[in-house]
């Protein structure tokens, strides 16, 4: 994304400019968008590792979000396994009186 007068933003060279450590994550330059700001750690990260990082850049969050209010340096999201509890026997200004819920809940119990 750029103005008639801004030269078009080479994300190679980001990309190598992180890697070789002349420029740090946070930053890009501005008026990339958020998923393309993504993009460019995730790549520079990924030749840094040698990891492949393809299922992080799979997500249905609003990246601008994220990357402005949870997530410094955002390159992506990850699924959590969800499981469900309940019924719990619930009281509050926001529920009916003793009311009971199914919640989910993420689970961190290991399989192995």
């Amino acid at each position: 994304m750029t103005s008639s007068n801004q030269a078009p933003v080479d994300h190679e060279e980001l990309v190598r400019q992180l890697v070789d450590g002349d420029r740090r994550w946070h930053e890009l330059p501005e008026g990339i968008p958020a998923r393309s700001q993504a993009e460019i750690r995730r790549r520079a990260l990924e030749k840094l590792t040698g990891t492949q990082l393809d299922n992080i850049a799979q997500y249905t969050l609003d990246s601008s979000r994220a990357s402005t209010r949870h997530a410094e340096n955002f390159i992506g999201a990850t699924q959590i396994p969800v499981g469900i509890c309940g019924p719990l026997n619930v009281r509050g200004t926001f529920v009916d009186v003793d009311e009971d819920l199914h919640v989910p809940l993420a689970t961190t119990e290991e399989p192995w």
